[in-house]
């Protein structure tokens, strides 16, 4: 990384090793469309604000909308650079990458030369985000990529958008606003390569809240190094809320509130609508909370999907209901809980899910997470009990060294997974970083289990000042 001047950053890749980049958090899928992972290596999240467009997937963290939806359209998603569709590792050759701020303008280029895999030639992948401040919060802007991460293909997309920001509404209240429209052109595909949507909100934290948004994704629609949960599909989302904030008493702020999602094929045929109803949300002043909610959903099977190992969900009309709650404890605390379950139907059958979170923090030098969460699935198939568990450990020894460690398993891929971090930082701008993973089958109480795979790195970063 190089700050050529203030307000420019140039960054240089070559023979890129990711050692030192945070594990993702594992997680079952019991759906039949892709999750939404978020970004975790340094050279991508370094000024990712610069290439965000039309605020797909912004949230404040209150919304109750199904998140990967929300997500779905972006036309540029970093993790489909150097991550196989299977999330195995592809080896990046060089990159480069440069990005800034001008006064009024913000941009952001990227190229990088992804390496061959499976039967995937070479690729030159490219990225360029121009957005001019307009008004006096808002932002418009253009973005255009060329190549496809995971196809021979030849790909390229172009974009514009307007986000609108007005934050100096009476009482404190602010409104938000969005619309874009992308087209990409796919070697090999014609028509139906549209993307295009808005969005308006009310975002109070005090009194009521509101959020509207709307999308259509044509079925061709393909952005080459973007992500598309699913095409051909009209999605129309809306929410309402309100938060009472009493000036004294017991609690800190009391919520309830809805949101209704209803996803179309663009032939008018459903193909999933979700009501989410946020029954109640109470918080003391100590940063405890209760929540309850109850979700209602329907969803239009059009082929056979497999949703646990040996488990096939027919195709067919379904709807299914769910109760939930979740309480915990405030993180300030040395030890803090989330404790969270659901009931009810799902699909043919039931579903019930617990889950605990604990964390215990007793000083600055150590800290210890535990969660373990299972899913008891009935259908009319058979049945299914799935299982995660999770361990971090979190030790600073002093300003200098550190060591974290985190321990995942799952007994639907029956895969123990470890990572190790051992960093020390002998002065500001110098780090090194020792990192030990490995993989095993079976659970870790398990002796005779194999190792698949282990490695060890060391890392040494030095920032240069002048």
């Amino acid at each position: 990384f190089y700050r050529i001047v203030t307000s420019l950053l140039g960054a240089v890749t070559i023979n890129t090793d990711f050692t030192g980049t945070n594990v993702d958090v594992r997680q079952i899928n019991l759906t039949r469309f892709a999750l939404f992972r978020p970004e975790q290596r340094e050279f991508f999240l370094q000024d990712a604000d610069l290439f965000e467009f039309g605020g797909i997937g912004d949230t404040d963290g209150r919304g109750t909308l199904d998140r990967v939806a929300g997500q779905s359209g972006r036309p540029y998603f970093s993790r489909r650079i150097g991550l196989s569709p299977t999330r195995e590792l592809v080896d990046i050759v060089a990159g480069a990458k440069l990005t800034g701020r001008f006064g009024k303008w913000d941009t952001g280029l990227l190229n990088i030369r992804q390496d061959a895999y499976a039967d995937i030639g070479r690729k030159n992948l490219f990225v360029a985000r121009a957005s001019l401040h307009v008004l006096d919060e808002s932002r418009a802007g253009i973005i255009l990529t060329h190549g496809d991460s995971a196809s021979n293909a030849d790909n390229a997309l172009v974009g514009v958008d307007f986000n609108y920001r007005n934050t100096r509404l009476a009482e404190g209240r602010s409104l938000l606003g969005s619309l874009w429209v992308q087209k990409s052109e796919t070697q090999g595909m014609s028509g139906d390569d549209l993307a295009y949507g808005g969005s308006l909100s009310a975002r109070n934290n005090t009194g009521f809240r509101w959020e509207a948004r709307a999308k259509v994704i044509g079925s061709n629609f393909n952005p080459g190094v973007g992500f598309v949960s699913r095409s051909n599909v009209e999605d129309i989302a809306a929410e309402v809320g309100y938060t009472w904030r009493p000036a004294d008493g017991r609690f800190r702020s009391v919520y309830a509130g809805l949101s209704a999602e209803r996803i179309e094929r663009i032939n008018g045929d459903l193909e999933s609508e979700r009501l989410f109803v946020r029954t109640l949300e109470l918080e003391n002043r100590q940063t405890d909370r209760l929540f309850t909610w109850y979700l209602v959903q329907k969803e239009h099977v059009a082929e056979p999907f497999e949703v646990l190992p040996g488990m096939i969900i027919e195709p067919g009309r379904y709807s299914f209901e769910s109760a939930c709650a979740s309480l915990s404890t405030g993180a300030q605390r040395d030890l803090s809980a989330n404790v969270s379950g659901c009931t009810g139907d799902f699909y043919d059958g039931k579903r019930d899910w617990a889950g605990i979170d604990l964390s215990w923090r007793p000083n600055a030098h150590l800290g210890l997470s535990a969660s373990y969460e299972e899913n008891e699935v009935q259908l009319s198939g058979g049945s299914s009990r799935t299982t995660l568990a999770r361990l971090g450990l979190d030790v600073s020894f002093n300003v200098k060294w550190s060591w974290e460690t985190f321990l995942q398993y799952d007994n639907v891929t029956d895969v123990t997974a470890a990572n190790s971090f051992l960093r020390w930082i002998p002065a500001a701008g110098r780090e090194l970083v020792l990192v030990l993973n490995h993989e095993q089958d079976g659970s870790p109480f398990n002796r005779s289990a194999e190792s698949t795979s282990s490695n060890i790195a060391l890392k040494w970063r030095q920032t240069i000042r002048s």
